[in-house]
């Protein structure tokens, strides 16, 4: 999708005519298309390891850390193939699904500090109550594991052959 995406911006740039408020619109809307297709894996993911937790721990008797660890661990692999082939899809992906799988993991490793610390931050320096302050914090979660699944586990192969820091000095 993002070379269609590409090839369009570049014919409609040729164009003489400019772009119509429906065009315009249609361009505007196919950006926002993966964040909300990333935000929704995530809500749903959410929704999962809920229920996992609450099967794991009302119905198995398990600890509520063991449970949260497996259930926190089958959201990710989750959102990682819901992401991979729904949100990611289009485009030559510079590493192999295992490799994406493992950086998927480690953002999301990442994620969760983003989260404890402006929790932390947010309650105890920002004097915020708990509930809107753990909102604001998941935000934050949510917007580096974006940006960092985008440019490390989802890198377009042909963006990183382009990169300078992939070129040869001569």
């Amino acid at each position: 999708m993002h070379a269609l995406q590409t090839a369009l911006l570049v014919v409609i740039a040729r164009c003489k005519r400019p772009l119509t408020n429906t065009q315009a619109r249609r361009l505007k809307l196919g950006r926002l298309a993966r964040p909300a297709r990333f935000g929704l894996v995530g809500l749903s993911g959410m929704a999962l390891n809920t229920a996992i937790v609450w099967v794991l721990v009302r119905g198995a008797h398990l600890p509520v850390l063991a449970a949260s660890a497996l259930a926190t661990e089958v959201s990710i692999l989750h959102n990682f193939l819901i992401n991979d082939r729904w949100t990611f899809r289009a485009g030559l992906h510079s590493f192999t699904v295992r490799q994406r799988f493992l950086r998927f993991n480690g953002v999301a490793l990442g994620g969760l500090a983003v989260t404890a610390g402006l929790l932390d931050l947010l309650t105890n320096y920002g004097r915020l109550d708990l509930l809107p302050a753990n909102l604001v914090a998941i935000g934050g979660a949510v917007a580096w594991n974006y940006v960092v699944n985008c440019r490390l586990t989802w890198r377009d192969a042909a963006a990183a052959d382009r990169s300078p820091l992939n070129r040869r000095q001569g």
